[in-house]
């Protein structure tokens, strides 16, 4: 057994039963996105989870189609199988790339930041998505994320692998394979140092709130990539330099106050 088998599967021998402000946001993201793709698609999707944990975002995806749901930890495969025998569970290490794709969509729910090979991480993912597939990625981003693991009682949560990246360092290391779609943040309260003083300040909000502002700004200020959490979505082409389902050029912004 590998360290990082031993950690995740100590890490998930508990069952998480609820998710928290941030995971919320992404199961109204996962679900907005992959509603969008199936009607492009005009079918159910074949989806893999990449990474699922104890597969709560896989059971979200399973909504739209078919599911396979990987991950390194035979606990969490466990857990997820006894909580969502809808799923297809599978025990099995993501960057051996030796899944049955293609799929139509790709699930990397907080695992690059995971990952000591992202590169080869991001190759693996590609290949096994269908031309024209969708990537689906969240990540810690780096601006924000690096004050907020700064604190003693945070670090304490820490896993084995923390490499954070920005929203540019995520576009590049996709732009081989990629076309992304749509990049922004969510979640803002989580740092009260430098220029987040003023983004979270209580008495800015409260005024904002007073005067019917408090969303407005909040997602303007997440769009200026000042949450700790990166949203992405991604097409692979059909062929170099030509993307499918959802232009390329189509900016998502306007749809993000559902992720309110």
């Amino acid at each position: 057994m590998s360290r990082d088998q031993a950690y995740y599967d100590a890490r998930w021998s508990t069952p998480v039963t609820e998710l928290g402000p941030v995971g919320r946001q992404r199961v109204l993201f996962l679900r907005q996105t992959l509603a969008e793709v199936r009607k492009r698609v005009g079918r159910d999707l074949r989806i893999l989870d990449f990474g699922c944990g104890q597969g709560h975002y896989a059971a979200i995806a399973a909504d739209f189609g078919n599911v396979l749901a990987i991950d390194l930890s035979p606990v969490a495969i466990q857990h997820g199988r006894a909580s969502y025998p809808h799923v297809e569970f599978r025990v099995g290490d993501v960057l051996k790339c030796d899944l049955p794709g293609p799929f139509d969509v790709v699930l990397s729910i907080e695992v690059l930041e995971h990952v000591r090979d992202q590169l080869l991480y991001i190759t693996c993912l590609a290949s096994l998505l269908a031309a024209g597939g969708h990537l689906i990625l969240t990540t810690p981003n780096r601006a924000v994320a690096k004050r907020y693991w700064s604190i003693e009682a945070h670090r304490e949560k820490a896993q084995p692998v923390e490499a954070w990246l920005s929203i540019s360092d995520v576009r590049k290391l996709l732009s081989p394979w990629l076309d992304t779609v749509y990049a922004g943040t969510v979640g803002t309260g989580y740092s009260y140092k430098g220029i987040m003083r003023l983004v979270n300040s209580a008495k800015i909000d409260s005024m904002l709130a007073i005067l019917g502002l408090r969303g407005t700004v909040r997602r303007a200020w997440e769009l200026a990539g000042y949450g700790l959490h990166i949203f992405l979505h991604a097409v692979k082409p059909l062929d170099v330099g030509t993307a499918t389902g959802l232009p390329k050029g189509n900016s998502r912004d306007a749809h993000t106050p559902h992720l309110r």
